[in-house]
């Protein structure tokens, strides 16, 4: 639900189309905690992030995988 009172309207059309040429990925596997009956602590097990660049210009397509595998306290 909105807070804005606005009419229903027709979205306008794109004028231009724009895709990212810079992504970012991430899949992570967690084990959850019961902590109490209302919280559940998610605990990072694993975790792989991947920059991905696309071909654009003189720019070639670059990829970049990291695994993170630690979590904060």
């Amino acid at each position: 639900m909105s807070s804005i009172d606005r009419k229903p309207h027709k979205l306008k059309a794109e004028k231009s189309l724009s895709i990212p040429r810079h992504l970012i990925f991430f899949d992570t596997e967690t084990k959850q905690e019961k902590i109490n009956d209302s919280t559940i602590r998610q605990r990072l097990r694993l975790g792989w992030g991947v920059y991905y660049s696309r071909t654009h210009g003189r720019h070639l397509e670059t990829m970049e995988w990291q695994e993170f595998t630690m979590t904060l306290p």
